[in-house]
């Protein structure tokens, strides 16, 4: 049996990609047709394939597909050799892999749901997504295999933890109700037998406001990914519920939650309207659908709103009005509208982002320039705009929640209230934000943006000095990110936030660069990400990718509404790579912006002590010191994460320099 008692390596092909030693010692091989290739060899029978059928699998289209077959060999037997593994073997007419020493997680989810007991936790814990999730292999047989098997492997999931949730509802055991639904939950958001199981969990507690939280989310689950309603089934179990918790009488009328239609929406919803092009003829045709699928994509990667189908929307309000009331939930709260007007041999991309319920264009831009560039720069463009978008929706919705009166806050109006109050950077703020978050958790449990804005709260107040247990600080931030990621493994925010503490608390950068590789291919358009994987290629003395990574942050937020938050990253950046005089007029411009946000005057004093200008540091040490009395350069090598030596020693040379004391 594959993976027994005397496997000397593991395999994880769910979720991505890593081979490791017996003793932790990662074996991953850099190649992608590599990888592709184990994987396969790891599914196929007795771990064993032909290389013809390899070569025409990796190198369909490929002349030399016997040549690049032997390239992949040569670097798997040199992987495998590195580590000190002998599983891979290969002849003149077949590659094989010993499975009989290697743990492959693909194949234990196999043995866990044909065994005789279903462990769904570790079901759960083995399928840590989809099948090779992040392999990029650019041949469409290799395609339609991992098609497939990724589909096999995912339906295989959900289909044995669907069967142990029917048998557990019919035997009434609720308890394991629960847990095996929010498992099947984690692998399959939008499995609506689920959602039912857990509304009538909460049903038989008579707990109705449970029942319209789970309602909820399972309604914003199927208009994000399927752009569907809840089935009648689902509208009348919860209709039933509130009907039987109503008759209650020691519920007090002021704590029963209002029906669904009149709870206030968990998160916004937008509409796209379709393209419009002027003239509306001719080749500019194409080039609009493209752009409008575009922004679409860039649109529904962010995961904090719903981008729902406006023509669903309005076909309820033109039926009759009973229909209506019923469901107007489906109505969007914006509109996105996009245009593309042509203007001799030029054209000009337009969008404008309206409130519905005022009917205010909260904000509007454009690009200009030739079809061909146009259509080239379709995904950027899409991506740029998809940003801008996601920036005004935001303010937007932070003015909307603070107008709403205290005592009426749905979970994400918490959200956007606490949003400015983190970013005011006084102990005060952060206390307010995070009370406000934890109602929002409270009401909530389940949004993935809630631990990510109370991750990053915590987090800065880790960073500001204030956290008095620091350990439990740090505990309390890894449970948050972690939670986030469960709630929603597609989230990039929580993705980008999961790197950063990976790197600035634990210092494990290889984690925090797979982290941030996975959180910038769920979402481009994500600004957030960019800048913090910046901040770790400072870390790990790259200053050339951070400088690069950060100008498409800027590209993506040219505006950002608090900018001394990652103009400190170019100020360390620049610092880092020497240009003093950059990183000291960038250090003074996040000062003025904020001189509550402590992390930039370390780059700054260091910058102008190598600058000669030990006046001006000694005046920004001298507040550095009123929040963090600690601050030497003993404390500095100790709890600064690690720094590329000779960057390192230039950092600390300049620090001495402005007059930060030694001990």
């Amino acid at each position: 049996m594959a993976g027994g008692r005397d496997a000397v390596a593991r395999l994880q092909i769910l979720g991505g990609f890593r081979l490791t030693s017996q003793g932790g010692r990662d074996a991953t091989p850099r190649g992608a047709k590599t990888r592709g290739l184990i994987a396969y060899l790891a599914l196929s029978p007795i771990g064993s394939a032909d290389r013809a059928k390899l070569a025409s699998l990796l190198w369909s289209e490929s002349p030399d597909a016997k040549a690049n077959l032997r390239q992949s060999i040569k670097e798997a037997r040199k992987t495998f050799a590195e580590a000190g593994l002998r599983l891979f073997s290969a002849d003149r007419y077949s590659l094989s892999l010993g499975l009989d020493g290697l743990w492959v997680d693909a194949l234990e989810l196999d043995r866990l749901v044909h065994a005789a007991g279903v462990d769904t936790e570790e079901i759960v814990s083995l399928y840590g997504g989809p099948l090779l999730d992040g392999l990029h292999i650019a041949d469409p047989v290799f395609d339609d295999w991992l098609t497939i098997e990724r589909q096999a492997r995912h339906q295989q999931a959900c289909d044995t933890l669907e069967r142990a949730l029917r048998r557990h509802v019919n035997e009434e055991r609720f308890g394991a109700v629960k847990k095996i639904a929010e498992a099947l939950l984690r692998i399959e958001p939008t499995h609506e037998e689920a959602h039912q199981a857990l509304i009538k969990s909460y049903g038989i507690q008579r707990d109705y406001a449970g029942a319209a939280r789970q309602y909820q989310r399972c309604r914003e689950a199927l208009a994000r990914d399927l752009d569907v309603s809840p089935s009648p089934e689902t509208e009348a179990l919860l209709r039933d519920i509130r009907a039987a918790t109503l008759q209650e009488p020691r519920i007090e009328a002021s704590e029963v939650t209002p029906a669904p239609v009149a709870l206030q929406p968990s998160s916004p919803r937008v509409a796209v309207e379709p393209v419009t092009v002027v003239p509306k003829e001719g080749p500019d045709l194409y080039v609009g659908a493209i752009v409008d699928t575009s922004i679409r994509e860039a649109l529904s990667r962010f995961r904090w709103f719903s981008v729902v189908d406006l023509g669903a929307s309005r076909s309820l309000a033109n039926g009759s009005a009973e229909a209506y009331a019923g469901n107007r939930v489906a109505d969007p709260d914006y509109t996105v509208k996009i245009g593309l007007l042509r203007l001799g041999e030029r054209v000009r991309l337009t969008a404008e982002l309206r409130q519905v319920a005022t009917g205010r264009i909260v904000w509007a831009n454009h690009h200009d320039g030739a079809v061909g560039e146009v259509l080239n720069l379709a995904d950027d463009l899409a991506d740029v705009m998809g940003a801008h978008l996601e920036r005004e929706l935001q303010l937007a919705e932070v003015a909307r929640a603070r107008s709403q009166p205290g005592d009426r806050l749905s979970a994400h109006d918490c959200v956007m209230r606490a949003t400015p109050l983190i970013y005011r950077m006084t102990p005060g703020s952060l206390e307010e934000a995070d009370r406000l978050l934890k109602s929002a958790m409270a009401m909530d449990p389940t949004r993935a943006a809630t631990y990510n804005w109370r991750a990053f709260s915590r987090l800065i107040n880790l960073g500001q000095q204030w956290a008095g247990d620091v350990p439990a600080a740090v505990e309390e931030i890894d449970w948050l990110t972690r939670s986030a990621i469960e709630h929603d493994p597609n989230d990039a925010v929580a993705r980008a936030l999961r790197g950063h503490i990976d790197a600035f608390i634990f210092h494990n950068f290889d984690h925090a660069l797979d982290c941030f590789d996975r959180c910038l291919r769920l979402n481009p358009s994500l600004a957030f990400g960019w800048a913090f994987s910046a901040v770790t290629c400072c870390y790990l003395g790259d200053t050339e990718e951070a400088l690069r990574r950060l100008d498409r942050y800027r590209r993506l937020q040219p505006f950002d509404s608090y900018p001394f938050y990652f103009n400190t990253a170019f100020c360390l950046a620049y610092a880092l790579s020497g240009q003093y005089e950059k990183a000291a007029a960038m250090g003074r411009r996040v000062i003025g912006d904020n001189p509550n946000y402590f992390a930039v005057y370390r780059p700054l004093i260091a910058s102008l002590g190598h600058l000669g200008q030990v006046d001006e540091a000694r005046t920004y040490l001298a507040k550095l010191l009123e929040n963090e009395p600690h601050f030497t350069i003993d404390w500095f090598r100790t709890k600064y994460p690690p720094l590329a030596s000779d960057q390192f020693e230039q950092y600390v040379k300049g620090l001495r320099q402005g007059g930060v004391p030694v001990a």
